[in-house]
């Protein structure tokens, strides 16, 4: 199998529950975003922090959660905020500094706590450009 060397390899596959995710590592979204429909409502926190789309569109949030996952053997903790407007688990900043997430890029791994994880592509071709902020932090 060749690499495509414009395919852009920036998701992690990380186990939910009995299922395979794509994790979208995303250092243009400030906060981690996980759609509603992965989340038990009864399990969502009352927080509502305003968060902005790239192009300045408010993304509506139900609150806020913690997913037990595992990436390999690695136990980790996904939280963040539960939208019904995201379709993939979109892995921002603030997991990636929690969890000392270091991103080579050139070898398409990201590496958690001295063990390297190898990202891939979605089969989706399209190309996306994907911000999120905190409304608070909006500057433009």
């Amino acid at each position: 199998m060749s690499k495509d060397s414009t395919a852009a390899n920036n998701y992690l596959r990380v186990l939910i529950g009995r299922k395979i995710h794509l994790c979208l590592l995303d250092t243009g979204c400030e906060v981690t975003l996980i759609p509603a429909k992965m989340v038990d409502i009864s399990d969502i926190r009352e927080n509502s922090q305003p968060l902005l789309a790239a192009n300045g569109t408010r993304i509506p949030v139900m609150g806020s959660t913690t997913l037990a996952a595992r990436v390999g053997t690695r136990r980790i903790s996904i939280q963040g905020l539960v939208s019904r407007h995201v379709t993939d688990i979109m892995l921002g900043v603030d997991w990636l500094k929690e969890n000392g997430a270091m991103w080579e890029f050139a070898a398409d791994e990201v590496v958690l706590a001295d063990k390297a994880f190898r990202l891939v592509s979605r089969e989706d071709k399209r190309k996306w450009c994907r911000r999120v902020i905190i409304a608070s932090h909006h500057r433009w």
